[in-house]
């Protein structure tokens, strides 16, 4: 599912970039990817990930590390 939010073209932002959407809690959420050739965000479905999976996930969002989650 494409996600144009808050608006599909987003200066600083670059291909590859992730972010965390769908709560009000910090460092939890859905994954989201920009894909620079639509200027759009992509939703990451985690079905399958692993620790280190989600580890690689959070270190690129600044975070020291992450944990698997389930899937709602």
């Amino acid at each position: 599912m494409a996600s144009s939010y808050p608006f599909p073209f987003i200066k600083g932002v670059s291909d590859g970039d992730v972010r965390l959407v769908g709560s009000t809690s910090n460092g939890q959420g859905a994954v989201e990817i920009y894909h620079q050739s639509s200027r759009q965000w992509y939703r990451v479905c985690p079905t399958g990930w692993t620790s280190s999976d989600a580890s690689v996930i959070c270190k690129k969002l600044g975070y020291d590390g992450g944990v698997e989650s389930t899937y709602r």
